[in-house]
Protein backbone atom coordinates (compact mmCIF):
# COMPACT_ATOMS: atom_id res chain seq x y z
CA UNK A 1 0.00 0.00 0.00
CA UNK A 2 1.24 3.40 -0.94
CA UNK A 3 2.52 5.24 2.23
CA UNK A 4 1.10 8.54 1.13
CA UNK A 5 -2.30 6.97 0.64
CA UNK A 6 -2.06 5.46 4.15
CA UNK A 7 -1.32 8.85 5.70
CA UNK A 8 -4.14 10.47 3.80
CA UNK A 9 -6.62 7.79 4.87
CA UNK A 10 -5.48 8.08 8.48
CA UNK A 11 -5.85 11.87 8.49
CA UNK A 12 -9.31 11.58 6.95
CA UNK A 13 -10.40 9.01 9.51
CA UNK A 14 -9.17 11.22 12.42
CA UNK A 15 -10.15 14.52 10.89
CA UNK A 16 -12.62 15.42 13.61
CA UNK A 17 -10.18 14.60 16.40
CA UNK A 18 -7.40 16.61 14.73
CA UNK A 19 -9.72 19.60 14.25
CA UNK A 20 -10.73 19.36 17.89
CA UNK A 21 -7.11 19.21 19.03
CA UNK A 22 -6.09 22.14 16.83
CA UNK A 23 -9.00 24.13 18.13
CA UNK A 24 -7.93 23.38 21.71
CA UNK A 25 -4.38 24.49 20.86
CA UNK A 26 -5.68 27.74 19.38
CA UNK A 27 -7.79 28.39 22.43
CA UNK A 28 -4.81 27.73 24.70
CA UNK A 29 -2.58 30.01 22.63
CA UNK A 30 -5.21 32.71 22.85
CA UNK A 31 -5.37 32.29 26.61
CA UNK A 32 -1.58 32.44 26.83
CA UNK A 33 -1.50 35.58 24.74
CA UNK A 34 -4.22 37.20 26.85
CA UNK A 35 -2.44 36.25 30.07
CA UNK A 36 0.80 37.65 28.73
CA UNK A 37 -0.89 40.92 27.81
CA UNK A 38 -2.61 41.14 31.20
CA UNK A 39 0.61 40.24 33.01
CA UNK A 40 2.49 42.84 31.07
CA UNK A 41 -0.09 45.44 32.02
CA UNK A 42 0.06 44.40 35.66
CA UNK A 43 3.86 44.49 35.55
CA UNK A 44 3.81 47.96 34.02
CA UNK A 45 1.31 49.06 36.71
CA UNK A 46 3.58 47.71 39.44
CA UNK A 47 6.57 49.44 37.89
CA UNK A 48 4.57 52.66 37.80
CA UNK A 49 3.55 52.26 41.47
CA UNK A 50 7.14 51.50 42.49
CA UNK A 51 8.34 54.61 40.66
CA UNK A 52 5.75 56.68 42.54
CA UNK A 53 6.85 55.14 45.86
CA UNK A 54 10.48 55.76 44.94
CA UNK A 55 9.74 59.41 44.27
CA UNK A 56 7.93 59.67 47.61
CA UNK A 57 10.88 58.01 49.40
CA UNK A 58 13.33 60.36 47.70
CA UNK A 59 11.22 63.31 48.85
CA UNK A 60 11.03 61.94 52.40
CA UNK A 61 14.77 61.22 52.47
CA UNK A 62 15.45 64.77 51.34
CA UNK A 63 13.14 66.10 54.06
CA UNK A 64 14.74 63.85 56.71
CA UNK A 65 18.16 64.95 55.53
CA UNK A 66 17.28 68.60 56.14
CA UNK A 67 15.85 67.67 59.54
CA UNK A 68 18.99 65.66 60.38
CA UNK A 69 21.17 68.63 59.42
CA UNK A 70 19.05 70.88 61.62
CA UNK A 71 19.21 68.43 64.54
CA UNK A 72 22.97 68.07 64.10
CA UNK A 73 23.36 71.85 64.33
CA UNK A 74 21.17 71.95 67.46
CA UNK A 75 23.16 69.12 69.07
CA UNK A 76 26.42 70.89 68.28
CA UNK A 77 25.01 74.03 69.93
CA UNK A 78 24.12 71.96 73.01
CA UNK A 79 27.58 70.36 73.07
CA UNK A 80 29.19 73.79 73.00
CA UNK A 81 26.76 75.44 75.43
CA UNK A 82 26.92 72.76 78.12
CA UNK A 83 30.34 71.29 77.33
CA UNK A 84 28.61 67.92 76.82
CA UNK A 85 29.32 64.96 74.58
CA UNK A 86 27.07 62.46 72.80
CA UNK A 87 26.94 60.09 75.77
CA UNK A 88 25.76 62.92 78.04
CA UNK A 89 22.90 63.76 75.67
CA UNK A 90 21.84 60.12 75.41
CA UNK A 91 21.92 59.80 79.20
CA UNK A 92 19.78 62.91 79.54
CA UNK A 93 17.20 61.51 77.10
CA UNK A 94 17.08 58.20 78.98
CA UNK A 95 16.65 60.06 82.27
CA UNK A 96 13.77 62.09 80.85
CA UNK A 97 12.12 58.92 79.54
CA UNK A 98 12.34 57.37 83.01
CA UNK A 99 10.86 60.51 84.56
CA UNK A 100 7.97 60.45 82.08
CA UNK A 101 7.34 56.76 82.74
CA UNK A 102 7.35 57.36 86.48
CA UNK A 103 5.14 60.40 86.11
CA UNK A 104 2.58 58.40 84.14
CA UNK A 105 2.14 56.08 87.11
CA UNK A 106 1.91 58.73 89.85
CA UNK A 107 -1.29 58.84 91.85
CA UNK A 108 -3.25 62.06 91.46
CA UNK A 109 -3.41 63.23 95.07
CA UNK A 110 -6.24 65.72 94.51
CA UNK A 111 -8.33 62.94 92.95
CA UNK A 112 -7.66 60.19 95.48
CA UNK A 113 -7.19 62.07 98.76
CA UNK A 114 -10.93 62.67 99.38
CA UNK A 115 -11.58 58.98 98.72
CA UNK A 116 -8.93 57.84 101.19
CA UNK A 117 -10.02 60.39 103.78
CA UNK A 118 -13.64 59.33 103.41
CA UNK A 119 -12.68 55.67 103.74
CA UNK A 120 -10.66 56.48 106.89
CA UNK A 121 -13.58 58.37 108.43
CA UNK A 122 -15.96 55.53 107.55
CA UNK A 123 -13.69 53.03 109.29
CA UNK A 124 -13.39 55.27 112.36
CA UNK A 125 -17.20 55.24 112.72
CA UNK A 126 -17.34 51.45 112.96
CA UNK A 127 -18.31 50.32 116.50
CA UNK A 128 -15.43 48.84 118.53
CA UNK A 129 -13.00 50.03 115.85
CA UNK A 130 -10.41 51.26 118.37
CA UNK A 131 -10.31 47.93 120.22
CA UNK A 132 -10.20 45.90 117.02
CA UNK A 133 -7.61 48.23 115.55
CA UNK A 134 -5.27 47.61 118.49
CA UNK A 135 -5.71 43.86 118.08
CA UNK A 136 -5.22 43.77 114.31
CA UNK A 137 -2.43 46.36 114.42
CA UNK A 138 -0.37 44.00 116.55
CA UNK A 139 -1.00 41.22 114.02
CA UNK A 140 0.01 43.53 111.19
CA UNK A 141 3.20 44.67 112.93
CA UNK A 142 4.12 41.09 113.81
CA UNK A 143 3.90 40.22 110.13
CA UNK A 144 6.33 42.94 108.98
CA UNK A 145 9.74 41.90 107.73
CA UNK A 146 11.25 45.41 107.53
CA UNK A 147 11.37 47.48 110.72
CA UNK A 148 12.71 51.02 111.16
CA UNK A 149 13.83 52.18 114.59
CA UNK A 150 16.49 54.44 116.14
CA UNK A 151 19.59 53.01 117.78
CA UNK A 152 18.53 54.36 121.17
CA UNK A 153 14.96 53.02 121.08
CA UNK A 154 13.90 50.96 124.12
CA UNK A 155 14.52 47.29 123.31
CA UNK A 156 11.05 46.39 124.63
CA UNK A 157 9.56 48.21 121.62
CA UNK A 158 10.91 45.35 119.50
CA UNK A 159 10.70 42.39 121.85
CA UNK A 160 7.06 43.07 122.78
CA UNK A 161 6.20 42.82 119.10
CA UNK A 162 8.09 39.58 118.68
CA UNK A 163 11.22 41.01 117.04
CA UNK A 164 13.99 39.37 119.04
CA UNK A 165 16.52 39.31 116.23
CA UNK A 166 16.91 40.01 112.51
CA UNK A 167 18.60 38.43 109.52
CA UNK A 168 20.15 41.78 108.56
CA UNK A 169 20.57 45.02 110.51
CA UNK A 170 21.39 48.18 108.52
CA UNK A 171 22.65 51.14 110.57
CA UNK A 172 22.62 54.47 108.74
CA UNK A 173 24.65 57.57 109.74
CA UNK A 174 26.76 55.16 111.75
CA UNK A 175 29.76 57.50 112.01
CA UNK A 176 27.78 59.72 114.42
CA UNK A 177 26.81 56.84 116.73
CA UNK A 178 28.70 56.08 119.95
CA UNK A 179 29.79 52.49 120.76
CA UNK A 180 27.02 52.04 123.38
CA UNK A 181 24.43 53.20 120.84
CA UNK A 182 25.67 50.61 118.34
CA UNK A 183 25.83 47.73 120.79
CA UNK A 184 22.16 46.69 120.86
CA UNK A 185 21.55 46.98 117.07
CA UNK A 186 24.66 44.90 116.38
CA UNK A 187 23.68 42.05 118.70
CA UNK A 188 20.16 42.00 117.20
CA UNK A 189 21.34 40.99 113.72
CA UNK A 190 22.98 37.91 112.28
CA UNK A 191 24.53 40.21 109.68
CA UNK A 192 25.24 43.96 110.02
CA UNK A 193 25.64 46.59 107.30
CA UNK A 194 27.16 49.86 108.53
CA UNK A 195 26.56 52.95 106.37
CA UNK A 196 28.21 56.28 107.13
CA UNK A 197 30.86 58.88 106.33
CA UNK A 198 33.82 58.82 108.68
CA UNK A 199 35.16 61.98 107.01
CA UNK A 200 32.46 64.00 108.78
CA UNK A 201 31.83 64.81 112.44
CA UNK A 202 32.25 62.01 115.01
CA UNK A 203 29.72 61.42 117.82
CA UNK A 204 28.79 64.55 119.77
CA UNK A 205 28.15 64.16 123.49
CA UNK A 206 27.56 67.88 123.86
CA UNK A 207 27.95 70.74 121.45
CA UNK A 208 31.10 72.66 122.37
CA UNK A 209 32.66 75.77 120.88
CA UNK A 210 36.04 74.11 121.34
CA UNK A 211 37.48 70.77 120.40
CA UNK A 212 37.89 68.26 123.23
CA UNK A 213 41.63 68.94 123.13
CA UNK A 214 40.98 72.69 123.62
CA UNK A 215 38.37 72.01 126.28
CA UNK A 216 40.82 70.07 128.41
CA UNK A 217 43.48 72.77 128.03
CA UNK A 218 41.00 75.49 129.04
CA UNK A 219 39.82 73.63 132.13
CA UNK A 220 43.36 73.16 133.32
CA UNK A 221 43.47 76.95 133.73
CA UNK A 222 39.91 77.77 134.68
CA UNK A 223 36.82 75.77 135.66
CA UNK A 224 33.71 77.65 134.59
CA UNK A 225 30.76 77.66 137.04
CA UNK A 226 28.33 74.81 136.42
CA UNK A 227 30.56 73.22 133.79
CA UNK A 228 31.84 69.67 134.13
CA UNK A 229 35.62 69.44 134.44
CA UNK A 230 37.18 66.96 132.06
CA UNK A 231 40.63 66.04 133.33
CA UNK A 232 43.51 65.01 131.08
CA UNK A 233 43.46 61.54 132.62
CA UNK A 234 39.77 61.10 131.85
CA UNK A 235 40.27 62.53 128.40
CA UNK A 236 43.07 60.11 127.53
CA UNK A 237 40.96 57.22 128.86
CA UNK A 238 37.94 58.04 126.68
CA UNK A 239 39.67 59.93 123.86
CA UNK A 240 38.80 57.37 121.17
CA UNK A 241 35.12 57.63 122.05
CA UNK A 242 34.93 61.42 121.74
CA UNK A 243 37.37 62.21 118.93
CA UNK A 244 36.58 59.49 116.38
CA UNK A 245 33.80 57.06 115.60
CA UNK A 246 33.80 53.30 116.03
CA UNK A 247 32.88 53.09 112.36
CA UNK A 248 35.98 55.07 111.39
CA UNK A 249 38.24 52.70 113.32
CA UNK A 250 36.62 49.58 111.82
CA UNK A 251 36.59 50.98 108.29
CA UNK A 252 40.22 52.10 108.31
CA UNK A 253 41.39 48.76 109.72
CA UNK A 254 38.88 46.49 107.95
CA UNK A 255 39.66 44.12 105.09
CA UNK A 256 39.00 45.34 101.55
CA UNK A 257 36.62 42.39 101.16
CA UNK A 258 34.08 43.81 103.62
CA UNK A 259 34.21 47.55 102.90
CA UNK A 260 33.40 49.78 99.96
CA UNK A 261 33.39 53.52 99.35
CA UNK A 262 30.67 55.29 97.34
CA UNK A 263 32.66 58.09 95.73
CA UNK A 264 30.31 59.44 93.04
CA UNK A 265 28.52 62.50 94.41
CA UNK A 266 25.50 64.33 92.97
CA UNK A 267 24.90 67.06 95.59
CA UNK A 268 27.37 69.78 94.75
CA UNK A 269 28.76 71.52 91.70
CA UNK A 270 32.20 70.30 90.63
CA UNK A 271 33.79 73.63 91.72
CA UNK A 272 32.64 72.92 95.27
CA UNK A 273 33.60 69.26 94.99
CA UNK A 274 37.17 70.29 94.12
CA UNK A 275 37.38 71.94 97.56
CA UNK A 276 35.70 69.10 99.45
CA UNK A 277 38.00 66.60 97.73
CA UNK A 278 40.86 67.77 99.94
CA UNK A 279 39.15 65.73 102.68
CA UNK A 280 38.55 62.63 100.53
CA UNK A 281 42.06 62.08 99.19
CA UNK A 282 40.90 63.48 95.84
CA UNK A 283 38.71 60.42 95.20
CA UNK A 284 35.29 62.06 94.84
CA UNK A 285 33.84 62.03 91.31
CA UNK A 286 31.14 64.26 89.89
CA UNK A 287 28.12 62.17 88.93
CA UNK A 288 26.11 65.10 87.55
CA UNK A 289 27.85 65.83 84.25
CA UNK A 290 24.90 65.95 81.85
CA UNK A 291 23.49 69.33 80.68
CA UNK A 292 20.29 68.95 82.68
CA UNK A 293 22.24 68.48 85.91
CA UNK A 294 24.45 71.46 85.07
CA UNK A 295 21.35 73.64 84.77
CA UNK A 296 20.10 72.45 88.17
CA UNK A 297 23.44 73.45 89.76
CA UNK A 298 23.24 77.02 88.44
CA UNK A 299 23.07 79.78 91.07
CA UNK A 300 22.16 82.43 88.45
CA UNK A 301 23.90 85.25 90.31
CA UNK A 302 25.87 88.11 88.81
CA UNK A 303 27.17 90.39 91.58
CA UNK A 304 29.71 93.15 91.05
CA UNK A 305 32.13 94.75 93.51
CA UNK A 306 31.22 98.13 95.00
CA UNK A 307 33.19 99.80 92.17
CA UNK A 308 31.32 97.86 89.48
CA UNK A 309 33.88 95.26 88.47
CA UNK A 310 32.95 91.61 87.92
CA UNK A 311 32.87 89.46 91.06
CA UNK A 312 30.35 86.61 91.50
CA UNK A 313 29.39 85.19 88.10
CA UNK A 314 27.19 82.25 87.02
CA UNK A 315 30.04 80.06 85.74
CA UNK A 316 31.93 80.09 89.08
CA UNK A 317 30.56 78.28 92.13
CA UNK A 318 33.14 78.66 94.94
CA UNK A 319 34.53 81.90 96.44
CA UNK A 320 36.71 83.13 99.31
CA UNK A 321 36.24 86.60 100.82
CA UNK A 322 39.17 87.69 103.00
CA UNK A 323 38.26 89.31 106.33
CA UNK A 324 41.85 89.94 107.47
CA UNK A 325 41.68 93.71 106.95
CA UNK A 326 39.27 96.58 106.26
CA UNK A 327 40.47 99.85 104.73
CA UNK A 328 44.01 98.62 105.26
CA UNK A 329 43.51 98.10 109.00
CA UNK A 330 43.84 94.61 110.50
CA UNK A 331 40.60 93.30 112.01
CA UNK A 332 40.88 90.70 114.75
CA UNK A 333 38.21 88.47 116.29
CA UNK A 334 36.15 89.72 119.22
CA UNK A 335 34.99 88.05 122.40
CA UNK A 336 32.28 89.21 124.79
CA UNK A 337 33.29 89.55 128.41
CA UNK A 338 32.74 86.27 130.27
CA UNK A 339 32.18 84.27 127.07
CA UNK A 340 34.29 81.31 125.93
CA UNK A 341 33.03 81.68 122.37
CA UNK A 342 34.28 83.97 119.60
CA UNK A 343 32.77 86.30 117.04
CA UNK A 344 33.86 88.48 114.14
CA UNK A 345 31.87 91.67 113.52
CA UNK A 346 33.46 92.37 110.14
CA UNK A 347 32.39 88.96 108.84
CA UNK A 348 28.83 89.59 110.07
CA UNK A 349 28.60 92.75 107.94
CA UNK A 350 30.30 91.10 104.97
CA UNK A 351 27.67 88.35 105.06
CA UNK A 352 24.87 90.91 105.41
CA UNK A 353 26.08 92.76 102.31
CA UNK A 354 26.27 89.51 100.31
CA UNK A 355 22.74 88.56 101.38
CA UNK A 356 21.35 91.95 100.38
CA UNK A 357 22.96 91.68 96.96
CA UNK A 358 21.57 88.16 96.51
CA UNK A 359 18.08 89.31 97.49
CA UNK A 360 18.23 92.18 95.01
CA UNK A 361 19.41 89.97 92.15
CA UNK A 362 16.85 87.22 92.75
CA UNK A 363 14.07 89.82 93.11
CA UNK A 364 14.72 90.81 89.48
CA UNK A 365 14.45 87.20 88.29
CA UNK A 366 11.30 85.21 87.73
CA UNK A 367 12.04 82.56 90.35
CA UNK A 368 9.27 80.16 91.40
CA UNK A 369 10.37 79.84 95.04
CA UNK A 370 12.91 81.41 97.43
CA UNK A 371 16.49 80.17 97.09
CA UNK A 372 17.70 78.28 100.17
CA UNK A 373 20.72 79.87 101.87
CA UNK A 374 22.59 78.41 104.82
CA UNK A 375 24.97 80.47 106.95
CA UNK A 376 27.35 78.30 108.95
CA UNK A 377 29.83 79.20 111.64
CA UNK A 378 32.12 77.17 113.90
CA UNK A 379 31.14 79.38 116.87
CA UNK A 380 27.72 79.97 118.41
CA UNK A 381 28.42 83.59 119.45
CA UNK A 382 29.04 84.33 115.77
CA UNK A 383 25.73 82.66 114.90
CA UNK A 384 23.96 84.96 117.37
CA UNK A 385 25.79 88.02 116.02
CA UNK A 386 24.86 87.27 112.41
CA UNK A 387 21.22 86.74 113.43
CA UNK A 388 21.29 90.06 115.26
CA UNK A 389 22.84 91.96 112.33
CA UNK A 390 20.30 90.74 109.75
CA UNK A 391 17.18 90.75 111.96
CA UNK A 392 16.06 94.19 110.71
CA UNK A 393 16.32 93.11 107.08
CA UNK A 394 13.44 91.54 105.14
CA UNK A 395 14.23 88.78 102.67
CA UNK A 396 11.55 87.42 100.36
CA UNK A 397 13.56 85.74 97.62
CA UNK A 398 16.10 83.90 99.77
CA UNK A 399 15.22 81.57 102.63
CA UNK A 400 17.96 81.85 105.28
CA UNK A 401 19.00 79.41 108.01
CA UNK A 402 21.83 80.32 110.40
CA UNK A 403 23.47 77.82 112.73
CA UNK A 404 26.68 76.14 113.84
CA UNK A 405 28.34 73.54 111.67
CA UNK A 406 27.38 70.80 114.14
CA UNK A 407 23.70 71.62 113.61
CA UNK A 408 24.08 71.58 109.82
CA UNK A 409 25.37 68.03 109.56
CA UNK A 410 23.01 66.05 107.34
CA UNK A 411 21.52 69.16 105.70
CA UNK A 412 22.11 70.83 102.35
CA UNK A 413 21.35 74.26 100.87
CA UNK A 414 21.57 75.75 97.40
CA UNK A 415 23.90 78.45 98.72
CA UNK A 416 26.19 78.11 101.73
CA UNK A 417 28.14 80.95 103.37
CA UNK A 418 30.73 79.81 105.95
CA UNK A 419 31.99 82.29 108.53
CA UNK A 420 35.35 81.05 109.86
CA UNK A 421 35.48 83.82 112.55
CA UNK A 422 38.96 83.31 113.97
CA UNK A 423 41.73 85.90 113.48
CA UNK A 424 43.98 86.05 116.52
CA UNK A 425 46.79 88.46 117.24
CA UNK A 426 48.96 85.53 118.20
CA UNK A 427 50.88 83.83 115.39
CA UNK A 428 50.77 80.45 117.17
CA UNK A 429 48.63 77.88 115.33
CA UNK A 430 47.59 74.62 116.99
CA UNK A 431 46.86 71.53 114.93
CA UNK A 432 44.47 70.42 117.70
CA UNK A 433 42.30 73.54 117.51
CA UNK A 434 38.59 73.63 116.76
CA UNK A 435 39.14 75.11 113.28
CA UNK A 436 41.71 72.43 112.41
CA UNK A 437 39.34 69.44 112.70
CA UNK A 438 39.03 68.40 109.06
CA UNK A 439 35.71 66.64 109.68
CA UNK A 440 34.19 69.94 110.84
CA UNK A 441 35.62 71.85 107.86
CA UNK A 442 34.34 69.14 105.53
CA UNK A 443 30.79 69.31 106.91
CA UNK A 444 30.74 73.11 106.65
CA UNK A 445 31.93 73.27 103.05
CA UNK A 446 30.07 70.22 101.71
CA UNK A 447 26.57 71.50 102.63
CA UNK A 448 26.56 73.65 99.46
CA UNK A 449 24.85 72.52 96.28
CA UNK A 450 25.23 75.42 93.83
CA UNK A 451 27.37 78.10 95.47
CA UNK A 452 29.90 78.09 98.32
CA UNK A 453 31.21 81.33 99.84
CA UNK A 454 33.88 81.16 102.53
CA UNK A 455 34.36 84.29 104.63
CA UNK A 456 37.57 84.11 106.62
CA UNK A 457 40.89 85.77 107.47
CA UNK A 458 43.21 84.27 104.88
CA UNK A 459 46.31 85.68 106.60
CA UNK A 460 45.54 83.44 109.59
CA UNK A 461 44.09 80.39 107.87
CA UNK A 462 46.84 80.14 105.27
CA UNK A 463 49.18 79.28 108.17
CA UNK A 464 46.76 76.94 109.97
CA UNK A 465 47.84 73.27 109.79
CA UNK A 466 45.20 70.54 109.53
CA UNK A 467 45.72 66.88 110.42
CA UNK A 468 44.27 64.66 107.69
CA UNK A 469 43.96 60.89 107.74
CA UNK A 470 44.07 58.46 104.85
CA UNK A 471 40.56 57.33 103.94
CA UNK A 472 41.42 53.64 103.82
CA UNK A 473 44.06 53.04 106.49
CA UNK A 474 43.86 56.06 108.84
CA UNK A 475 47.48 57.09 108.28
CA UNK A 476 47.93 60.68 109.50
CA UNK A 477 49.50 63.55 107.59
CA UNK A 478 49.76 67.26 108.29
CA UNK A 479 48.58 69.57 105.52
CA UNK A 480 47.88 73.26 104.98
CA UNK A 481 44.45 72.65 103.49
CA UNK A 482 43.15 76.20 103.92
CA UNK A 483 46.19 77.58 102.12
CA UNK A 484 45.70 75.19 99.20
CA UNK A 485 42.03 76.14 98.94
CA UNK A 486 42.85 79.87 99.00
CA UNK A 487 45.50 79.45 96.30
CA UNK A 488 43.18 77.35 94.13
CA UNK A 489 40.37 79.92 94.32
CA UNK A 490 42.80 82.77 93.74
CA UNK A 491 44.00 81.07 90.53
CA UNK A 492 40.35 80.71 89.41
CA UNK A 493 39.74 84.43 90.04
CA UNK A 494 37.28 83.88 92.89
CA UNK A 495 39.30 85.35 95.78
CA UNK A 496 38.20 88.79 97.03
CA UNK A 497 38.77 91.25 99.88
CA UNK A 498 36.33 92.77 102.36
CA UNK A 499 36.81 96.13 100.61
CA UNK A 500 35.21 94.65 97.48
CA UNK A 501 31.80 94.41 99.19
CA UNK A 502 31.98 96.83 102.16
CA UNK A 503 31.20 100.46 101.35
CA UNK A 504 32.64 103.36 103.36
CA UNK A 505 29.33 103.83 105.17
CA UNK A 506 29.18 100.16 106.21
CA UNK A 507 32.88 100.24 107.14
CA UNK A 508 32.15 103.07 109.59
CA UNK A 509 29.42 100.90 111.16
CA UNK A 510 31.87 98.00 111.51
CA UNK A 511 34.50 100.11 113.28
CA UNK A 512 31.86 101.65 115.52
CA UNK A 513 30.50 98.22 116.52
CA UNK A 514 33.99 96.96 117.33
CA UNK A 515 34.65 100.00 119.54
CA UNK A 516 31.35 99.51 121.36
CA UNK A 517 32.27 95.91 122.21
CA UNK A 518 35.72 96.97 123.40
CA UNK A 519 34.10 99.53 125.73
CA UNK A 520 31.66 96.93 127.11
CA UNK A 521 34.51 94.51 127.79
CA UNK A 522 36.48 97.02 129.88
Amino acid sequence: MDISKFIENTLMENKDAIYEMLNAVNIELSNIEESFVNGHNIFEEKISNLEIELDELKSEIESKSHLADEMTERLEDIYRKYNADEDDIIQRIETKKEQVNVGNHKINREKWEPIFRGFSEWIADIPDFVQENDMYLDSYVNGCNVVGVSCTENTRTLTEKGFDDFDVVIIDEVSKATPPELLIPLIKGRKAVLVGDHRQLPPLFNEHEKSYFELVATQEDEVLPGEFQLSKDDFEKYKDMVTSSLFQRYFENGSQEIKHSLLIQYRMHSDIMDIVNFFYDGKLKDGAKNPDAAMHKAHNLTIDTIVGTEMIIPKRHAYWFDSSTLRGEKIFEQRKKGSTSTENILECYMILELLKKMEFKYANQNIERPVSVGIISFYFDQVKSIRNVIKEEHFHYINIEINTVDRFQGKEKEIIIVSLVRNTKSERRSIDSHIAAFQRINVGFSRAQNLLIVVGASEMYANQPVMLTDMDNGEKKEAFVYKEIIEMLDMKGTYYQSDDIITDVVADEVFESIKEMEVKNQ
